[in-house]
């Protein structure tokens, strides 16, 4: 299944190049890059020296990774979003995973994660996703219903990282959240964000309880 700006994410392809193609430009010789570019450039170097295993993407319509080898190193990293303003995508299933929810239960979760330290959450424009960084290897809890909008997005995957421009808007960190946050266990995150939506059902339901008790009495 392909990435999207929609779902900021998607699934690594074999197909993929082993680097991306080369600046035609000389050394020495290249424009100056953007207030923007220079931004993908140094958050990739953070990334590739935090090792991360970071993928350049297409944008603005990150739908299709560049090439599906991570750069080997921060010098390497700085060379190739030097070349071009490449979106930032990261592997997950090796450093980190995500899980993935809609806002409305990440505002819940993200408060009693915090109580620990700050963790690291990602927020996707015009698609109302939430990104938890989680750490790798867990498996997605059974008792998550289906329709509750939590995805775990583990080994195969990729997703899309600050400050990567996409269509209606830029992919950025939710409040304290950023590269040096520490990464809670996959179950802790998956764990709150059950207990979240069964809170979100709840007043739901008391909500549409209180409506028709109204309706009766009047």
């Amino acid at each position: 299944m392909p990435g999207s700006a929609m779902h900021a994410f998607g699934m690594v392809a074999p197909s993929c190049a082993a680097s991306p193609p080369r600046n035609a430009c000389e050394r020495g010789r290249r424009l100056p890059i953007s207030d923007h570019h220079r931004r993908l450039r140094d958050s990739a170097v953070d990334y590739a020296r935090a090792g991360w295993p970071i993928l350049p993407v297409e944008t603005p319509t990150a739908d299709r990774l560049i090439c599906g080898r991570c750069p080997p190193d921060p010098q390497t990293a700085h060379e190739w979003w030097t070349d071009e303003p490449y979106g930032i995508a990261c592997r997950t299933g090796e450093v980190l995973d995500a899980v993935e929810m809609p806002s409305q239960l990440g505002e819940l979760v993200l408060p009693a994660l915090e109580q620990h330290g700050a963790v690291a959450v990602v927020e996707v424009p015009l698609t109302g996703r939430w990104l938890f960084l989680v750490t790798p290897g867990a498996p997605r809890i059974t008792d998550l219903p289906a329709d509750s909008g939590v995805r775990l997005r583990g080994r195969g995957w990729w997703i899309l990282l600050p400050p990567t421009v996409i269509i209606g808007g830029t992919v950025s960190w939710i409040g304290r959240s950023g590269p040096d946050c520490r990464l809670p266990h996959s179950m802790t995150v998956q764990w709150a964000a059950l207990r979240a939506l069964s809170c979100l059902r709840r007043r739901a339901a008391e909500h549409v309880s209180e409506h028709a008790t109204g309706q009766v009495t009047s």
